[in-house]
């Protein structure tokens, strides 16, 4: 099972898996990329009847569609927070860097 923006508290312990998922790709392709991730792990979690706890990150920056920024605003969270919540796993999308910085 996947759940959605779902975390544990520090110190606690779970059955489940907690993955953190930080969305680096460019507006047209966000919502995409993240419906291709939940589904792998949706359907492994499913596959292995396991639970896995899904939460959306963000680095701050990146210029995004008037849309995907309401969704960022909604379902995302800082890309700090990370280190404070210690995930079992980590994805992070992206792609190829178009400035040297």
């Amino acid at each position: 099972m996947l759940e959605a923006g779902t975390r544990r508290a520090p110190g606690t312990e779970s059955s489940a898996i907690e993955i953190a998922f930080v969305n680096n790709m460019p507006s047209s392709a966000f919502d995409g990329t993240e419906e291709q991730f939940t589904g792998l792990l949706g359907g492994a979690a499913n596959e292995l009847g396991v639970t896995v706890r899904f939460s959306r990150y963000a680095l701050p920056g990146l210029e995004r569609s008037p849309e995907v920024q309401e969704r960022l605003a909604r379902d995302y969270r800082p890309v700090e927070l990370i280190y404070a919540e210690r995930p079992d796993g980590l994805v992070i999308t992206g792609t190829e860097p178009l400035a040297e910085d």
